[in-house]
């Protein structure tokens, strides 16, 4: 029995792409980084959208303070949350995510306001 060469260029093509191995002249997969070259952060543009997770230490109107998982105390606005219908009833001591951008005193002004898991080793890195 005769092997096809149309078996034999599939054959290739499937080694090519799932093996890794690159054609001349141009490359299938994203280059890994060389060991000890650091990823550039693409920069910040504003109004970019920021996510927190923290427990609530305080309530005052629209106004919270959040604990995050590293200690630190932050103000988020969710009175545009709130007026979207986009936020839960904050309680003191149980967790949340908020979504939204900072102004130039650094509060966050959320968008959303969501229940999180309140063991603060759930809680992904804030962003």
């Amino acid at each position: 029995m005769r092997k096809s060469p149309s078996i034999s260029i599939c054959i290739a093509i499937w080694l090519t792409v799932f093996c890794g191995s690159n054609p001349p002249g141009g490359t299938i997969f994203a280059q890994e980084p060389k060991p000890g070259t650091r990823a550039q952060k693409p920069p910040e543009s504003a109004g970019a959208v920021h996510e927190i997770y923290g427990a609530v230490r305080t309530v005052e109107g629209s106004r919270l303070t959040i604990e995050t998982r590293s200690k630190k105390i932050m103000q988020v606005d969710i009175s545009k949350a709130n007026d979207q219908h986009r936020s839960i009833v904050p309680v003191v001591g149980r967790a949340v995510v908020a979504r939204g951008t900072y102004d130039k005193a650094g509060v966050l002004h959320a968008d959303t306001i969501q229940r999180a898991k309140d063991s603060a080793t759930l809680w992904p890195e804030d962003k």
